[in-house]
């Protein structure tokens, strides 16, 4: 029960390098351009980045309209040459790293316990006069094809 992540399985396939370098849009249409050419289907690509990230590509790709009472962006969806990536804030993902990932070919997959199933709750030790108890499972994720997902690595991290 051994299995790695989808970002270290980018890591064989479609990998751009930033080299310590900030965020461009030269480096998201690289990606995409090599995603495309190893077969990649783009039917629901999502761009997932940490914080900083964000805030880098609502630079890149923002518009904000002239207001007075309005300012600032949220850049939620980009369009590319080749899919419309969704643009999701997710604190789990390494600061020098932007992860591409065709959600339609992410699932949950289980690894069930012999005897109980692929999640159960079971009691814990009774201490006093209170019962405790966990849900207990062993999950992880199947990605399907790797070439369908891609990252760009070794980006600035804003840690200076």
């Amino acid at each position: 029960a051994k299995t790695r992540g989808i970002i270290t399985a980018c890591l064989t396939n479609n990998e751009v390098d930033a080299n310590g370098g900030a965020l461009t849009k030269a480096m998201i249409q690289s990606l995409m351009k090599e995603m495309a050419t190893n077969g990649a289907v783009f039917e629901n690509p999502v761009l997932f980045c940490n914080a900083y990230q964000k805030q880098k590509l609502s630079d890149i790709y923002g518009y904000a309209p002239e207001s007075r009472t309005v300012g600032g962006v949220n850049v939620e969806q980009i369009y590319t040459d080749f899919a419309q990536l969704g643009v999701i804030w997710s604190p789990n993902v390494p600061t020098d790293t932007i992860l591409v990932a065709d959600m339609n070919y992410v699932y949950p997959v289980f690894c069930p316990v012999p005897g109980k199933g692929l999640v159960f709750y079971e009691d814990l030790a009774q201490v006093g006069a209170s019962m405790k108890g966990q849900m207990y499972g062993q999950m992880g994720i199947d990605y399907g094809p790797v070439q369908y997902h891609g990252v760009i690595t070794g980006l600035e991290d804003g840690e200076d």
